[in-house]
């Protein structure tokens, strides 16, 4: 029985914003397959991986040039609490840094006291 499940309201468009958002939550690119449950594992087109997590998050080629994000997130989250937030989250927020830096904004950070996170641009 497959244990793996996508996060159905991320829609990811860019393997960039991914993988930054990984690296801030500790996850490492790999190439491979993606790992769940019982040695399950599962084709996707980018995998990460937590040192000493015996599972991975990745995309899957969705619908529309999107991706979608999977995972055995009941093992993941054994490592990583609340990954599937966290990895929504910061992929939006990376998305979103990219995307106004290469139009010249300057964009600034902060988490707010209920987790969120402010962005603000400069030019």
């Amino acid at each position: 029985m497959s244990h793996f499940t996508k996060v159905s309201k991320a829609k990811i468009k860019s393997k960039a914003a991914f993988l930054a958002a990984a690296k801030e939550l500790g996850f490492l690119e790999v190439k491979g397959k993606l790992r769940g449950y019982n040695g399950d594992t599962r084709d996707a087109e980018v995998v990460v991986r937590k040192s000493g997590c015996p599972y991975d998050v990745g995309l899957v080629k969705g619908s529309e040039g999107t991706y979608d994000m999977e995972a055995d997130w009941w093992g993941v989250n054994q490592h990583c609490t609340d990954a599937a937030n966290q990895f929504t989250q910061l992929t939006t927020k990376c998305s979103i840094q990219q995307t106004y830096a290469k139009q010249g904004f300057m964009v600034q950070t902060a988490e707010q006291k209920d987790g969120s996170i402010k962005l603000t641009l400069t030019k």
